[in-house]
């Protein structure tokens, strides 16, 4: 279904909303414009700002089975992010889950507010990839097979980008799942760019029920043909008072020792009695392994920097590791606080030997064989890694029965082991694994 509607400069249509609906189980699909000032709505509801996460709210009351991709009201400035919203399958209620990447990029470049996904089925290995390209109301929306598609989230990215984008992986934005949403795990995620994760409420496990990754690729947009002959100055500099402000304030965040990571160290490398981060599944205060992010450890370890479509501040830092599905044969690997305190801390992993170079070796370990199977199969690792320390602790101490785990029960002593955690990621990628109550 095509729209015949006239294109719309960026000035003509402030008041105005651009909604792609994609149906998947028909193959089909059709353009709306909500005009925002005429929306019907409650006395309490402003809608001049029907963008992001209003905007998927005002969606998901329509039609709660819905999906909704939309960005923000203004691109173009520092750090824009998309919003996914959706129902959560883990609480039932309506979620909103902020990412970043190129997402936001080519929304405005397709000249859209939202994709929207409507009339759900199971999760299913045998839904298409979506492409959308071109720019509204001259949309091309293509649903092809997935034939040749990795199960890996991370090397789905890379087969996309060469098979739909032309190896430029610049020119659009990817969004991939892994296998954990196919085996029914209700905290998967949906990763734009492999590295970007709406990783909170479950939104690849509703993304699964739609497609199996969409790619989009729209009309590079400048600002001043977005923003019209009105809004010149907005448009020559639309982050003329945002720029000083992040040069002053985010140095530290953005510099090669800074980032999130740098939290693990200050909250939890201090002297005996001043530690404040929980570590072995928060029965102790204090973690050994906690100057992984020391600015020691940083500098040996740390390639560069990302951040967000349009980002200044590139506050995530990465390194690189194997990856046999990269076509430079390296993955980047980001350094941040939460999945590093998730995994690292609160499975209680130190090195064997009290070296700098032991440290080193234990973080690429952890990076190769735990954390990077888990970002293959599409899992956010914070969940996965307090899971995993629930989940050992609960079997050591007998609250989690050993017949609703039986592969698990020799993982009983997991706090501490690498190897039982790696062995437990193994487990969880098995169809079988995702049946066990406990999980």
């Amino acid at each position: 279904m095509r729209p015949s509607e006239e294109s719309i400069s960026g000035s003509d249509r402030s008041m105005e909303r651009r909604i792609l609906w994609i149906e998947p189980s028909t193959q089909q699909w059709q353009m709306e414009t909500l005009q925002v000032e005429s929306l019907e709505k409650d006395p309490r509801e402003n809608y001049l700002v029907l963008s992001g996460e209003p905007l998927c709210q005002y969606l998901l009351r329509r039609d709660p089975n819905t999906m909704v991709i939309a960005r923000g009201p203004t691109p173009f400035l520092t750090g824009n992010k998309a919003t996914v919203g959706f129902i959560s399958p883990l609480t039932g209620l309506p979620h909103y889950s902020c990412f970043g990447g190129r997402v936001i990029a080519q929304l405005v470049n397709l000249g859209l507010d939202a994709i929207a996904f409507q009339s759900p089925h199971p999760p299913s290995t045998n839904q298409s990839v979506i492409s959308v390209s071109g720019r509204a109301p001259s949309l091309t929306v293509e649903f092809k097979e997935k034939d040749g598609l990795p199960r890996g989230q991370r090397a789905a990215l890379y087969w996309l980008v060469e098979k739909e984008l032309d190896g430029d992986a610049q020119s659009g934005s990817v969004l991939t799942l892994g296998d954990g949403a196919y085996l029914g795990y209700r905290s998967a995620n949906l990763a734009a760019e492999g590295i970007y994760h709406a990783g909170r409420g479950g939104a690849g496990a509703v993304f699964a029920r739609f497609a199996a990754a969409m790619v989009l690729r729209g009309e590079p947009l400048g600002p001043f043909e977005f923003f019209g002959e009105g809004d010149t100055s907005f448009a020559r500099n639309p982050n003329r008072e945002i720029s000083p402000l992040v040069d002053k304030y985010c140095h530290r965040l953005s510099s090669r020792t800074g980032g999130t990571i740098i939290k693990l160290y200050k909250t939890g490398g201090q002297p005996e009695g001043a530690n404040t981060l929980p570590a072995w599944n928060a029965q102790n205060l204090g973690y050994a392994m906690a100057d992984a992010g020391d600015e020691s450890i940083l500098e040996a370890t740390r390639e560069g920097q990302t951040g967000c479509h349009w980002c200044q501040v590139h506050c995530r830092h990465y390194h690189s590791i194997p990856a046999d599905y990269a076509p430079t044969g390296t993955d980047l690997f980001l350094d941040d606080f939460e999945p590093a305190y998730a995994v690292n801390a609160m499975l209680g992993l130190v090195p064997a030997e009290d070296t700098f170079e032991a440290r080193l070796d234990l973080i690429a370990d952890v990076d190769e064989r735990l954390m990077q199977p888990i970002e293959q199969m599409g899992l956010d690792i914070i969940d996965a890694g307090l899971g995993l320390s629930a989940l050992f602790e609960g079997v050591e101490r007998g609250i989690i029965h050993e017949s609703d785990v039986p592969e698990l029960v020799a993982k009983a002593k997991g706090l501490g082991n690498l190897e039982a955690a790696v062995q437990t990621v193994a487990i969880l990628a098995t169809p079988q694994a995702a049946s066990y109550p406990a999980l």
